[in-house]
């Protein structure tokens, strides 16, 4: 196959559930590399959340993080911005209101950094965020204080099952589609979290603007996610792979899916039938 390039989801995909990388998957990786293949990490991890899997895969590739909201290159090119949009403060001003009314925990991601807010009510949240993810917050007494600000993204994180269907997850995702409408992209990752962001970015955004950038044609590239966050990616790519794990509706926009989960190499297992053998 004439891949140059392959893209690849994180959590739930390369990364098993203790977030690491088995030594196979690595080896197929350095071989794919090897091939001048380029290798995008893509994620809705922020970038500082995101090296140490650079650093684990030990291949300096390009990165596309928040979602999509933001493109990097490679190190050796000083991880250059060639893509940023971030959320309209017009739209982060009615969800920092919002969380602020009812307590909700909110990760507001601005220069890189991650704010929260000074609340017992939330505590239990952003300690779940930070064990799944490592990432270290910047309390605030008031997150208001970022009203005008243009995050690069936000989320909301609540309980996934409540005795008070209002605290869930999926009740904050239809609340805010029909208060948002196609204005803003949202998103629903992990059980817990809904992440609002620019109505012009995703994975594929990133993706075909680094594409276009170095001449890649779409139909050369590879993808593989297992997310509703990877669905664009997924439809844009020359051949899409869900993993075994992913969701039924993921499944469904992917070419291929993999026989194996994330447990079980199946990004590995698929690179080295397709590519290698």
């Amino acid at each position: 196959m004439d891949i140059k390039l392959v893209a690849i989801d994180l959590d739930d995909t390369l990364l098993n559930s203790r977030s690491k990388i088995s030594k196979t998957t690595k080896s197929i990786l350095k071989k794919i590399s090897s091939k001048d293949i380029i290798i995008i990490l893509a994620t809705g991890r922020m970038p500082n959340r995101t090296e140490p899997f650079v650093d684990m895969i030990n291949i300096d590739c390009p990165i596309i993080v928040y979602n999509g909201a933001m493109l990097r290159d490679r190190r050796n090119k000083g991880r250059k911005i060639l893509f940023h949009k971030p959320l309209q403060s017009a739209f982060s001003d009615i969800v920092i209101n919002y969380c602020q009314k009812h307590n909700f925990c909110l990760n507001f991601y601005l220069d890189d950094v991650l704010y929260s807010q000074k609340n017992p009510a939330v505590k239990r949240f952003q300690h779940l965020y930070s064990k799944r993810t490592g990432a270290r917050y910047i309390l605030v007494d008031d997150l208001r204080i970022f009203l005008g600000k243009k995050p690069t993204k936000l989320i909301l994180i609540t309980d996934s099952v409540a005795g008070e269907k209002f605290r869930t997850r999926d009740y904050q995702f239809t609340y805010f589609l029909k208060a948002f409408g196609d204005r803003v992209r949202l998103f629903r990752t992990d059980p817990e979290y809904l992440e609002i962001q620019h109505k012009n970015t995703n994975k594929a955004v990133a993706l075909d603007i680094y594409a276009t950038k170095y001449g890649i044609n779409k139909k050369q590239i590879m993808a593989f996610g297992n997310g509703e966050n990877d669905i664009a990616m997924l439809r844009y790519a020359g051949i899409s792979i869900a993993v075994n794990n992913a969701s039924e509706i993921v499944k469904k926009h992917a070419d291929i899916v993999a026989k194996w989960t994330n447990e079980e190499d199946g990004v590995a297992k698929i690179l080295k039938q397709y590519i290698l053998d």
